[in-house]
């Protein structure tokens, strides 16, 4: 019994998803006026009735939408230091993995973009995003800190520095088209480790993109 419940509920979290990830593409397109209940049923291949099953309406489906998917960006981005590596190591493989997540989160996060654009409307999931944000910032701060201690990063502003690196991600993902396995997203990583103001800067490319 305990394997078909099991079972059971795969399923239903499977659909579940199908569904989420068709809203998701479907909202980062058309907006949130212009997507209909139907529209996502459709391109997730269930009943109009069947959404219902899993968001009670469509205010419900737009925030799982935007802030679902988050999960993940936290798990990535608030991190403690790794002790085992120097803070300029635990830079270059951070900002590598956030550069690959960001390109290959091209629908999502312009979803995010959508509601940030438009925060009056969107007041609560806008504060949910803003808080992200300082968490992240939080969490760059000290790994900042510790490298300017240890003489790997010139001595500037942790939060301006963290600041100017997430927006970087935001600002690259938002203008570049290319597909995740373009050439640019590689060519980007040293660009933006260089905004942690590295001391020895010269080898920043050359280290970074033979790694």
């Amino acid at each position: 019994m305990s394997k078909q419940i099991s079972k059971k509920e795969q399923l239903r979290e499977e659909k579940r998803q199908r569904i989420l990830h068709a809203a998701i593409t479907l909202f980062s397109k058309n907006g949130y006026s212009e997507t209909t209940i139907a529209a996502v049923a459709k391109a997730s291949e269930v009943s109009f009735g069947t959404v219902f099953t899993y968001f009670s309406n469509k205010e419900q489906l737009f925030e799982a939408a935007v802030l679902e998917p988050l999960d993940e960006m936290k798990a990535l981005f608030l991190y403690q230091t790794n002790k085992d590596h120097s803070p300029l190591e635990h830079l270059k493989q951070m900002v590598k993995e956030h550069v690959i997540t960001f390109s290959q989160k091209e629908t999502h996060l312009r979803l995010v973009q959508y509601v940030l654009g438009q925060h009056e409307r969107f007041p609560k999931l806008f504060e949910q995003l803003d808080s992200f944000f300082h968490d992240v910032i939080d969490a760059l701060k000290p790994i900042i800190i510790e490298g300017q201690k240890q003489g790997e990063l010139h001595t500037l502003n942790p939060e301006i520095v963290a600041t100017s690196y997430f927006q970087f991600l935001n600002g690259i993902r938002v203008t570049i088209i290319d597909p995740p396995d373009g050439v640019i997203w590689k060519a980007l990583i040293p660009q933006a480790l260089l905004l942690f103001a590295p001391v020895n800067s010269k080898n920043i490319y050359d280290s970074t993109l033979n790694e």
